[in-house]
């Protein structure tokens, strides 16, 4: 990752607990810790404070690599912490795999398919909802019309329809 050369040290230092924290005036006494980290958080994303941190961009791509890298040397767990990022995230992005639901979805999206070739694209959602639990009922399978709906959208299929 592109960070300044200085970074590495500071987290360490962050991490370890030797690094000062700013001071703070009297009023704001309460808020100390969360302002420090949040200021940490600011500075490790480069990203606008307003906007919503744990949206996965660019920047956070970077910081699970950043956190791989430095796996070694700290816990996963104080690392993703103070860097604002959840660990679930962090993992999803070391080892992606396809759900369940996906698998699921790839093999209905042939079924659809077929059953939309077959009858000459003329066949919308819910006749195909038919045609299809038809199809999965000795499976003992089902599937609503509105995952229907959705796979056709994905597809970028929809049924002709014709003018009188």
């Amino acid at each position: 990752p592109n960070w300044p050369e200085n970074m590495a040290l500071a987290i360490q230092q962050f991490i370890s607990g030797s690094r000062a924290r700013p001071k703070l005036n009297p009023v704001n006494r309460q808020t100390k810790s969360k302002r420090w980290k949040s200021d940490w958080i600011r500075c490790l994303r480069r990203t606008n404070p307003k906007k919503s941190p744990g949206l996965p961009c660019v920047e956070v791509t970077n910081i699970f690599d950043y956190i791989y890298q430095e796996s070694h040397h700290h816990q996963v767990t104080k690392m993703c912490r103070i860097l604002g990022v959840s660990r679930a995230q962090y993992y999803r992005y070391r080892s992606p795999k396809p759900s369940k639901r996906r698998a699921e979805d790839a093999g209905l999206k042939q079924r659809i398919l077929r059953i939309f070739a077959e009858f000459k694209q003329r066949y919308g959602v819910m006749k195909i909802h038919h045609e299809l639990n038809l199809e999965l009922q000795p499976l003992q399978l089902r599937c609503s019309p509105r995952r229907i709906s959705r796979l056709m959208k994905e597809l970028d299929i929809h049924s002709v329809t014709v003018n009188k």
